[in-house]
């Protein structure tokens, strides 16, 4: 426990200005039944995103889909995510990184 209670006294927040964050990733497979009855599935990685904040995600993706009636969602969906996504999360800057968040999250 002595070490772990030095590593915690020896974490230094550092602030940097960055011009870019890495990317958000959606990975996704059509089934056959695509757009007709089903969704693409799908799965979130992000670095810099938590479980929370990708399961909120993964919610709205699939809320998005309901509402286009089941029709063709991919532009919606990236649309969303390029467009909306710090407001939909109400992210602000400055922003703190999680740096042992989960880096996927998937659609169930």
């Amino acid at each position: 426990t002595g070490l772990n209670e030095k590593l915690k006294l020896d974490f230094i927040f550092t602030e940097l200005c960055l011009n870019y964050l890495p990317p958000l990733f959606l990975h996704f497979e059509f089934s056959p039944f695509y757009p007709s009855k089903d969704s693409p599935s799908f799965r979130l990685c992000c670095k810099w995103l938590n479980f929370t904040q990708l399961s909120k995600l993964c919610h709205k993706l699939d809320t998005i889909w309901y509402e286009t009636n089941h029709n063709t969602v991919l532009f919606d969906w990236f649309q969303f995510l390029s467009s909306e996504l710090f407001q939909f999360l109400e992210i602000k800057f400055p922003y703190t990184l999680n740096l042992e968040s989960p880096k996927s999250f998937h659609d169930p």
